[in-house]
């Protein structure tokens, strides 16, 4: 995930590098929380997740999702802020 816009704890971005792709909407980081919507190819998905560092880049924990999901399952994934 890429974050292209931040104001506060709000931002929005995008989803690459995966089959899909997508945008990223409604984002909001609340302490180390972060939820955000990922919409593309029709259909929409609410992400939540904890935020940690990993080594110098953000990484999200503990994860679920809900709506469409078009890709194989995919345990391991994460945010990064360039």
């Amino acid at each position: 995930m890429r974050i292209t816009f931040q104001d506060g704890a709000t931002f929005s971005g995008s989803f690459d590098n995966i089959q899909a792709g997508g945008a990223i909407r409604n984002g909001q980081l609340r302490g180390n929380k972060i939820d955000f919507d990922r919409m593309a190819s029709g259909f929409q998905q609410h992400y939540s997740a904890q935020l940690v560092n990993d080594g110098g880049r953000l990484k999200m924990i503990n994860g679920i999702w809900s709506g469409a999901y078009q890709e194989s399952v995919k345990t391991n994934w994460h945010a990064e802020k360039k």
